[in-house]
């Protein structure tokens, strides 16, 4: 049984259930191409923790429309790239900020991965 076409909320009715499924494709169309460039280039800025925050708040107030357009394939590619950039980068970061970089980015991936991806496997 899908989604009915009409709904009170955004994730009971196709068209908006649809509309935010297309703004997580975007946003992880968006973070592959940041990925490509920061790794290609060797930017210290970083933009796949930025991308990773934006998705894990749509998928806990809207579980069904992110599943449809977010794998946990997507999440394992995502989490790899940080730690080749950060590797090649880190020395490029302001030292004060490095360790802490890296320990936002594992904090928001064990959320990522007990929020969303958990869930989604339980089922």
């Amino acid at each position: 049984m899908g989604v009915p076409y009409w709904g009170p909320k955004p994730d009971q009715n196709d068209y908006a259930f649809d509309q935010i499924g297309v703004y997580v494709m975007q946003i992880k169309d968006r973070m592959m191409k940041g990925i490509a460039t920061v790794l290609e280039k060797g930017h210290p800025e970083q933009c796949i923790l930025g991308s990773l925050v934006c998705l894990r708040v749509i998928a806990e107030q809207f579980p069904k429309s992110f599943g449809v357009s977010f794998e946990s394939d997507d999440f394992e590619f995502a989490k790899k790239s940080f730690a080749e950039w950060y590797d090649k980068v880190k020395a490029k970061l302001p030292a004060k900020y490095r360790q802490a970089i890296r320990d936002e980015a594992e904090k928001e991936f064990a959320l990522f991965e007990e929020r969303i991806l958990r869930p989604r496997a339980d089922q």
